[in-house]
């Protein structure tokens, strides 16, 4: 892979000020992040390393001073570009921005990606410079995405959608509380996140008054006159909910049976369900991956938005269950053929489902589902 900054931008960055070029060559084992390793071009050593002496596997010290630029640049604004000018502050910028010098910003951005010699070595060598990091009024990327999630999920709650004003921009006043669904589902479907679970069975655990007779209509999805409000479904909306295991089956239903008694229910899926998983979301590329840097944002984005989805409904910064009651709601009209959510257990972290399936579609020979077999048990443990 070649890296971003070619002799173009080697030049441009030199002409700016930003560095000034080096012969020099860096041994490639100073560089611990394997990503780096990998982007930055490797050239057979024809002289000692510019820290140890050794003669190794290297690469252009320019090519590492220009590719910290470009981090640099894609984190930060130069200050003397955009900042009006406050004598009275500590960097000379003004207040309300995070402001640091280009020692500090190199530290930040690269600890961990490259060890502590070449790390002072590319803090020495890159001149002097302020940088800012934007503030509120400039969000991007994963920042605006859950800035607006939040005010979404408040939304929700409170049922008053923030206050915008005439003259504000999307990004000062994040995301409308009307477009973050689409754009959750956009997204959804840019990372082609529905897809056949190879999901094999799905537990179920329900609680059964003694006398009544177990079949697949009794221990499959509550009938809409008995579903009450849950996490991806409103009151009278039948949704089926279970567990990838039994424990979390037990524990999602807080199962302490009196004058009941605790029911387990194996389901198997006739067919492949087409599901949302938000268990397993794809890898995020490198920090240091320029190229992918959106797909990187918009990952950790919709990590968050998995967490904020396992919940305890009792969080009060997420406001209970609709939040996620609307996102399920448009996402079933958006996606045809979804059956059902793939999510964390809120309890034990292990995956849970809300299935778009009916009591009447739970009943042998007719649905998605089948009940294989079932066995009355003793309740879990407080």
């Amino acid at each position: 892979m070649e890296p971003m900054s070619g002799v173009k931008d080697l030049l441009m960055q030199q002409l700016e000020g930003l560095f000034t070029p080096t012969d020099a060559s860096i041994c490639l084992a100073h560089v611990e992040d394997r990503f780096l390793r990998k982007y930055l071009p490797g050239t057979r050593a024809t002289e000692p390393c510019a820290i140890c002496g050794r003669l190794r596997n290297a690469t252009g010290l320019d090519h590492v001073l220009a590719f910290g630029v470009d981090m640099i640049r894609l984190h930060r604004d130069r200050a003397i570009d955009d900042l009006p000018h406050d004598a009275e502050e500590e960097y000379g910028y003004a207040f309300g921005y995070a402001v640091n010098d280009t020692w500090d910003t190199v530290y930040t951005l690269f600890e961990g990606g490259l060890d502590d010699d070449l790390l002072q070595l590319m803090q020495e060598r890159l001149e002097p410079e302020t940088w800012y990091e934007r503030s509120m009024v400039w969000l991007e990327g994963k920042e605006l995405y859950l800035y607006s999630w939040r005010q979404f999920a408040q939304a929700m709650r409170t049922g008053v959608a923030p206050e915008r004003d005439d003259w504000a921009t999307e990004a000062a006043e994040g995301i409308s509380v009307e477009e973050m669904l689409v754009r959750l589902a956009s997204l959804i479907d840019e990372f082609d996140l529905v897809h056949p679970s190879s999901l094999s069975r799905w537990i179920r655990a329900v609680r059964v008054p003694k006398s009544d007779a177990l079949d697949a209509a009794r221990l499959g999805t509550a009938p809409s006159e008995y579903a009450v409000d849950a996490r991806m479904s409103c009151g009278g909306e039948g949704v089926f909910y279970g567990a990838a295991d039994e424990q979390t089956s037990l524990l999602e239903i807080r199962a302490v049976a009196e004058e009941s008694e605790i029911v387990i229910g194996e389901w198997r899926p006739r067919r492949p369900l087409q599901l949302l998983n938000l268990t397993r979301l794809p890898t995020l590329p490198s920090f240091y991956d320029l190229e992918h840097k959106y797909q990187r944002d918009m990952l950790t984005f919709l990590e968050s938005f998995a967490t904020d989805v396992s919940l305890p409904m009792d969080v009060p910064t997420f406001g209970g269950y609709r939040p996620t009651q609307a996102v399920s709601a448009h996402l079933r009209k958006s996606f045809e053929g979804l059956d059902g959510i793939v999510y964390s257990s809120s309890i034990t972290r292990k995956a849970c489902c809300a299935l778009f399936v009916s009591n009447e579609e739970c009943q042998d020979g007719i649905g998605p589902l089948e009940l294989q077999k079932f066995r009355r048990r003793r309740p879990a443990p407080r």
